[in-house]
Parts: C-alpha cells; sequence; structure tokens
C-alpha cells in the first residue's frame, strides 16, 4: 500500500471540542485521496499502447488522471507520442491537463504539433499545455489569431487571464489585434487582459472605447476586469455603473472595495435590480465612512430579504459607533420594514439599552411573524438580558422549529434555573436542530441538574433516536463535569460495547462521532475522577492497538476512528497532534475492472 502524507487530512478534533460538540459533520472523514504508484501507471499505459479498442485507450486515459503521480504525465506523453485518434488524444490531453499540479509536460514539440488538430478539444488542451510548460505565449496568440470556435478561444483567454504574470507580460503588439476583432469572443478575451495588464486603465484610450462596445459580452469582461483589481479604473467603473446591462451593473457592484469606488456602490446600492443592490451592499461592508453606514441604513428597510440581510451582515461588520446603533434603535426599531434587520444589529453589537424595547416586541409578536420572533429571541440571549427569561420560555411550543431552537439557545445562555424544564422538554424535540441546541445549551449551563436527562440520552441507542443527540450529551456531561457510576459506564459502552439497536440486525457500534465524543469525555472527567480516567485509558488503548484477523472489535475501528484516538491521546498528554501518513486508494483503472471480471469462479469447496 502505498503512503503519501497530508497536513491536514481528518478532522482536527481538539479545537472543535474546546468550543462545540461534536457531530456527524463536523467529524465526517473525507475519502481518501487517489494515488497510483509507477508500477500500476505503468500497465496502464503499457495496455493502452497495445490495444486497438479507442473506447479502452479512452477509459485508460480518464483513469490515469486520478493517479496524483508525475509518472502518469511522462506515460500519457509517451501514449500521445503514437496516438493517431483524435477523440483519444483529446482524453490524453484531459488527463495530462488534470494532472498539471504534479509538473509540466516535455514534449513541447508534440504539443505544438497539436495545435493544428482538427479537434477543439485537442487544439485547446495542447496550448494550454504548451502555455504552462514553456511560459511562452506567441503560440497561444498564433492559434488564437485563426481560432474560430468559441469554445477555444474562451477556454485559452481564460488561461493567460488566470494568471496574472502571463497577462502582464502579454505584449500590446499581441493583443492589439484581437482588441479590434469582428468575433466578439476575441475582443471579450483581450480586453480583459489588456484591463488586468494595464498600469491606469482610466488613461488608457485604447480600453475607454470599449464603453461603448456593442456587445454586451465585451463590456462585461471589461467590468469584470476593472473588478478584480484592487486599484485603478475607478473612472470607468464609474461609466459602466450606469450600464442598461443589470450583468455589467452587477460586476460594477462586485468590485473589490477601494477608497475611490465608494461613491459607486453607494450609487449602485439604490439600483432597481435586487442583486445589484446585495452586491453592493456587501461591497460597502469594506468602508468605515458615514457614507458608507448610511447607505447600509437606508437598505435595511428594503423591499428584498436578500438585500437587507447583505446590509445588516455589512453594518454588524463595520460595527459603527454608540451614535449610529442610536439612530438604529430609536428610528428603525419601530418601523415594520426595518425592525427586524435593526433587532439582529443591535442583538449582534451588544446594545444592551434597546434590550428592553426588544423583549417587549416580542411579547407583542404575532406567531407568525415566526423570523421576527427568532430574531427577537436570538438578540435578548446574545444582550444576555435575564428578565427576558420567562416571554422566551413562551415560545418553546412555536410550530416554527427556528424559533424553538433559537428559545433553546438564548435560555441556554441566559442560565435562569426556573427555564430549565423547558430546555429539558426541547432536549426531545422532533427537530434535530432543536433537541442538539438544548443538549448543548445544558453544557453551557454546567449544572448538574441536567445529569439525568443526559444519561437518559446516552442510553437512547436505537436507530430512530438522532446520534448527534447522544453525541452533544456526551458534550454536556464532559462541561458538567460530574458523574456517576452509571454515565461513566454507559460513556464507556458507548465506546467499546455494541449498543446500538438496528430493526431486524444484530447489535452494532454506534456512530464514530458518537464513540469519539464518549471518549473526549471520559478524558475530561478523568481529570477528576480516578475510575474515569482508567476507563479513558483503556479505551484509547483498544482503539490504537493494532487490528487482529479475529477480532470483531478492531474490524470496526476504522482508519477514521483510530485517527480519531491518536488525536484524543494528544488532547490527554496536552500535546498538539503530529502528522501522520494517510493511506491512499488506487484509482479505478479498466484493466483490473475487466481482469477481475474475466476472472474464474472460485473453486467449490
Amino acid at each position: 500500500m502505498n503512503l503519501k502524507k497530508l497536513f491536514a487530512f481528518f478532522p482536527l478534533l481538539i479545537p472543535i471540542w474546546e468550543k462545540v460538540p461534536f457531530d456527524s459533520v463536523n467529524t465526517a472523514v473525507p475519502d481518501a485521496p487517489y494515488y497510483a504508484d509507477n508500477a500500476s501507471i505503468k500497465m496502464q499505459s503499457d495496455y493502452l499502447m497495445k490495444t486497438q479498442d479507442s473506447r479502452l485507450r479512452s477509459k485508460i486515459a480518464v483513469s490515469l488522471a486520478y493517479s496524483d503521480n508525475q509518472a502518469a504525465i511522462d506515460a500519457l506523453e509517451a501514449c500521445l507520442q503514437d496516438e493517431k485518434n483524435d477523440y483519444v488524444q483529446a482524453d490524453l490531453l484531459n488527463a495530462l491537463y488534470n494532472l498539471r499540479a504534479q509538473g509540466s509536460c516535455r514534449k513541447v514539440t508534440l504539443l505544438k504539433s497539436l495545435l493544428k488538430s482538427q479537434n477543439k478539444s485537442v487544439r485547446a488542451m495542447a496550448a494550454a499545455l504548451d502555455l504552462r510548460a514553456t511560459n511562452d505565449l506567441s503560440s497561444v496568440y498564433a492559434l488564437l489569431a485563426s481560432e474560430s470556435n468559441e469554445y477555444v478561444i474562451n477556454f485559452l483567454w481564460s488561461e493567460i487571464a488566470s494568471g496574472k504574470d502571463l497577462a502582464k507580460h502579454s505584449r500590446d503588439s499581441e493583443i492589439d489585434g484581437f482588441l479590434s476583432s469582428e468575433n466578439p469572443y476575441q475582443r471579450a478575451g483581450a480586453i480583459r487582459v489588456a484591463a488586468m495588464k494595464s498600469g491606469e486603465p482610466d488613461k488608457d484610450a485604447k480600453i475607454a472605447k470599449f464603453l461603448s462596445d456593442k456587445n454586451t459580452m465585451v463590456k462585461a469582461a471589461l467590468a469584470q476586469a476593472l473588478a478584480l483589481r484592487d486599484k485603478g479604473g475607478a473612472g470607468l467603473l464609474e461609466k459602466l455603473s450606469d450600464d442598461r446591462d443589470v450583468t455589467i451593473r452587477a460586476f460594477v457592484a462586485s468590485s473589490a472595495p477601494a477608497p475611490d469606488r465608494l461613491q459607486i456602490f453607494m450609487k449602485l446600492s439604490n439600483d432597481p435590480d435586487d442583486e445589484v443592490r446585495r452586491l453592493s451592499c456587501v461591497s460597502l461592508g469594506g468602508y468605515k465612512d458615514a457614507d458608507a453606514i448610511n447607505s447600509l441604513i437606508a437598505r435595511i428597510g428594503d423591499k428584498m430579504l436578500q438585500v437587507r440581510d447583505a446590509a445588516e451582515a455589512s453594518l454588524i461588520r463595520i460595527a459603527p459607533g454608540q451614535d449610529v446603533l442610536k439612530r438604529i434603535g430609536d428610528e428603525l426599531l419601530e418601523t415594520k420594514e426595518s425592525r427586524a434587520s435593526a433587532v439582529t444589529i443591535l442583538g449582534a453589537l451588544k446594545d444592551k439599552r434597546y434590550s428592553e424595547p426588544i423583549m417587549k416586541l416580542l411579547v407583542s409578536l404575532d406567531e407568525a411573524e415566526y423570523d421576527l420572533i427568532r430574531r427577537c429571541i436570538t438578540a435578548l440571549g446574545e444582550l444576555d438580558f435575564k428578565e427576558s427569561w420567562k416571554p422566551v420560555s413562551e415560545r418553546a411550543g412555536h410550530k416554527e422549529a427556528v424559533v424553538r431552537e433559537a428559545v433553546a439557545s438564548t435560555l441556554g445562555k441566559l442560565r435562569i434555573k426556573e427555564s430549565y424544564d423547558t430546555i429539558i422538554k426541547l432536549s426531545d424535540d422532533k427537530s434535530v436542530n432543536v433537541s442538539t441546541q438544548a443538549f448543548e445549551s445544558m453544557g453551557w449551563i454546567a449544572d448538574t441538574y441536567f445529569s439525568a436527562t443526559l444519561l437518559a440520552a446516552i442510553r437512547k441507542t436505537v436507530a430512530e433516536y438522532p446520534a448527534d443527540n447522544r453525541s452533544y450529551a456526551c458534550w454536556s456531561i464532559a462541561r458538567i463535569n460530574v458523574a456517576s457510576q452509571d454515565i461513566l459506564n454507559q460513556l464507556d459502552a458507548l465506546c467499546m460495547k455494541m449498543v446500538l439497536k438496528i430493526p431486524m440486525s444484530p447489535n452494532t457500534y454506534d456512530v464514530d462521532s458518537v464513540r469519539i465524543s464518549a471518549l473526549f469525555a471520559l478524558i475530561d472527567l478523568g481529570k477528576k475522577d480516578p475510575v474515569a480516567k482508567e476507563k479513558a485509558e483503556n479505551v484509547l488503548k483498544a482503539f490504537l492497538a493494532p487490528p487482529r484477523n479475529d477480532d470483531a472489535f478492531s474490524s470496526m475501528v476504522g482508519d477514521g476512528l483510530k485517527d480519531f484516538a491518536r488525536q484524543a491521546k494528544a488532547y490527554v498528554n496536552n500535546e498538539k497532534p503530529g502528522q501522520v501518513a494517510i493511506k491512499t486508494r488506487t484509482p479505478l483503472f479498466i484493466i483490473e475492472e475487466t481482469r477481475e471480471r474475466n476472472a474464474p469462479p472460485p473453486a467449490q469447496k
């Protein structure tokens, strides 16, 4: 088995555990990376050069693209040397292009000879690979000069524009001919590169004339290139911001924030198109100016939710001063169109002057206004307004899960004893988002009042009960840091025994996120409890032991759980987990598939 070292392949658990519980998402292990050794690559390429079936040759070429080994580049180039079928050539070149991170092609002369192919994919890929191998733009520009296929034109101009150095080193004499081309795809590509390489686009007459180009795609390419620049081109962007085409205005609105572009974003924040206004609000979040703040305040009353949300997020990002927050609280909290965003902003920026008005607003709301109810409840938790615990608790039976989730979260932040039973009730909610939030809130509060509920949750080892509930309960048990013998025994069972009941099937081990949550809980409890410490040590020893063929337990400790245990050991020792070699997987090679399919059946015993 070949091994390849990666820096961070498995999720890094310790930073997660220190902040939030484990779940099925944050402990998900990605598929192992592909890798083929030199011998496997040689076997594939040898067969590719021998077989007369062009379909097989193409499939082998595609599979070699996943080899993640520079040896495949040499093998594919050798195959390309003798290949006459242009469809197979295209697949070979595509494979080489996909392997470009492993190295460049060496047979540049071969690539140049393919620039005259009748196959558009062959021409495009050969030119791109030649460019990456030589950094010589002359061949690409020569091909473009005679090219009429839209795909090839767009692909090659994108290749040039994708590298700032390539665009920068393009000579004006090479680009000028394309700027005056009758083909709009050529003009679009050329103006994109010209705008990228220009020192001062606003003073470049060749670029300015494209403001009046009759083709929208060309002007959009100019707007896109200027928008990507960190600075320069504000004059051109200002003129493009008045264009009738919404796509062009959207590119302008998404420009990188720069001091001389502020007025453009302010103007476009009033654009008739919803998406242009939204993008402008996002861009305005990069400024601290009063004018930017005023423009954003105007948009939190926008008719479109997406625009209001963008303005709201930008104001939170800017974090304006107390005078601005007072204006938001005094003027907008009472305005129906703006109050939802005002509540969220005041809560996120923790302006406690408006805690009581937000609570009063919550009390006055009808059940149908669930989004505003959710925002009010969330804000009251962020403001730590303990007097609000009762009206917040009264919303625990709301029909919308997002409201109940907000209730569970806010009650966890307020830590009011009288609300504990409401949290317990929400931990049995049919919505997993609500129940897991309730269990997490128990950990925030860290009161032994919840211990019996948490024990009951980790004992519910049935397939119908959400596994994340057990994971979150383990985290909260660790935060309370007081455990009975029953809790310790159940945590140990989650790690070591087949406790999960599945209908019409034998019991099996719980999911990895639960098992590793139980182990981390035992480790935390073991810092004070010698029994928990001994159990944690025994689990670690079992998880890290070499697998045995006759051991059913070893078969249920996969690579992911084994690495989690390695990290848990580092957590015990107060260390950072070091690097580890990752097992790779071999690409699905067609030759091996054929061999297995044609193999004789095993002899009967």
